[in-house]
């Protein structure tokens, strides 16, 4: 038989349970630090089922009617559908759950689709399966092996009712509490789910304060541990009480998040540094410090002391190697001078999404500080230490540069000579003309 459809993202799980009138499990933070709540992640059934009526079930898939709600179970995923009526009856034909609502009308999970065909499996107090027969007789069960004809009472409290079998396994409910049922043995059936609500709800704290301080030496790096769970935060936004958080992973669940993955940590934060912040593939995630083990990383590169120019109109130096609100220390503006003491590089650290410089930056206050930027903020190097040595060409000489100059200053002076010789022609022929001319007015008037 193909599997239930029931698997849901539990997050939504959670939400839906949250509108359904559940409780919100909400870790607390009554000291105002922050605190990582994996331990109330993993929740189970008949913790938050008040009163069970009825039940089906198939293979590790579960569904309880609880009043107007049926929760279903699968793959440690929570879903809670409401009804709107007191739900009357639950049965499972191995692919599909069946209900039926106050009115009596048959429905099917998880659309609640119409279902007026479906017949349903009622308890009428015997069960057969492959390893014999059960009787339910004034809330006792008997069971009878095959090929027997005696029945032995199972010893247990209170009162058992609603005996019926699924996928040849027989099961009945005792005190709120469904029960499998294995020959003689009975088994309480209370699976476990995760409830990832408490994640939407921590507490800041002091962390934007502590993600200044934890890369400031050199940049440190952990590693996860497999079966941890890390949530999602947004470090962009770190002004208000509580983080903005995404979903919740389980580490080795996903090959991007294997066990023994590095990260590069941004801080350790809470009442004493049990939680952590680290960034990995360009993600934030908040998890327990006991799950992200110190990992010996030297990824920071010492380079030569070098000055160097802002080449960016406006950007930032961070507090790591790491690009976000929550790690910006210091402007910079376009043309100022920096330090470069250091580099981080991807090829040495794989977690990191570029290749940053370490830099010192003396401010208006005669303040040195310091912090990671990337590269392609800062352009033209030029190193302290020493001026370069110059070399001198031992066939270098100046007499080819001599010879040069007089040959100009000679053609310059014969150019000049020319000019003033052609000016000199053309004036003298003016003046002559003009003597003549007077010569030729006197003889007319008679001079």
């Amino acid at each position: 038989m193909k599997k239930l459809g029931f698997v849901t993202i539990s997050l939504c799980a959670a939400v839906c349970f949250t509108a359904a009138g559940g409780s919100l499990n909400v870790f607390a933070d009554t000291n105002n630090k922050t605190v990582y709540p994996e331990s109330t992640f993993i929740q189970h059934a008949n913790d938050q089922l008040n009163a069970v009526t009825d039940y089906a079930a198939y293979g590790e898939i579960y569904a309880f009617a609880d009043g107007n709600r049926i929760t279903v179970i699968e793959s440690e995923n929570r879903t809670v559908y409401e009804i709107g009526s007191e739900v009357r009856a639950l049965d499972c034909d191995g692919e599909v759950f069946y209900y039926k609502d106050g009115a009596g009308k048959a429905f099917s999970l998880p659309q609640k689709t119409p279902a007026e065909d479906y017949v349903f499996t009622y308890s009428d107090g015997y069960a057969k399966t492959d390893d014999g027969e059960y009787k339910l007789v004034e809330g006792k069960i008997g069971y009878c092996p095959k090929n027997s004809l005696q029945y032995e009472e199972l010893t247990a409290e209170g009162q058992f009712s609603n005996l019926k079998v699924y996928d040849n396994v027989a099961y009945a409910l005792n005190d709120n509490k469904l029960y499998k049922i294995l020959k003689t043995e009975l088994q309480h059936v209370n699976p476990a789910y995760t409830d990832f609500s408490a994640a939407s709800k921590i507490y800041i704290g002091d962390t934007a304060e502590k993600l200044k301080t934890c890369n400031t030496e050199k940049p440190n790096f952990v590693t996860l541990k497999g079966g941890a769970y890390l949530t999602n935060v947004d470090l962009d936004d770190i002004s208000g009480d509580y983080f903005k958080t995404g979903n919740t992973y389980k580490v080795g669940d996903g090959d991007g998040l294997a066990a023994g993955k590095e990260a590069l940590l941004l801080c350790r934060t809470g009442e004493n540094g049990e939680v952590s912040i680290v960034m990995l593939g360009g993600q934030c995630y908040i998890l327990n410090s006991v799950n992200a083990v110190a990992a010996e990383n030297s990824a920071l590169i010492t380079t030569d002391e070098a000055t160097a120019t802002v080449s960016i109109a406006k950007g930032y130096a961070y507090s790591s190697p790491y690009v976000c609100n929550g790690t910006k220390l210091f402007e910079l503006k376009s043309g100022e001078a920096v330090k470069v003491i250091g580099k981080v590089l991807k090829t040495s650290a794989a977690e990191l999404v570029r290749d940053f410089y370490k830099i010192e930056y003396i401010n208006e206050n005669d303040e040195k500080l310091t912090g990671y930027v990337p590269f392609g903020y800062i352009s033209q190097f030029n190193y302290s230490e020493d001026q370069p040595s110059k070399t001198e060409d031992p066939d270098y000489n100046t007499s080819d540069a001599v010879k040069t100059v007089v040959l100009v200053l000679v053609i310059v002076a014969l150019a000049l000579i020319a000019v003033g010789y052609m000016t000199f022609v053309m004036t003298s022929g003016k003046v002559k003309k003009t003597k003549n001319s007077n010569k030729d007015v006197n003889k007319k008037t008679g001079e």
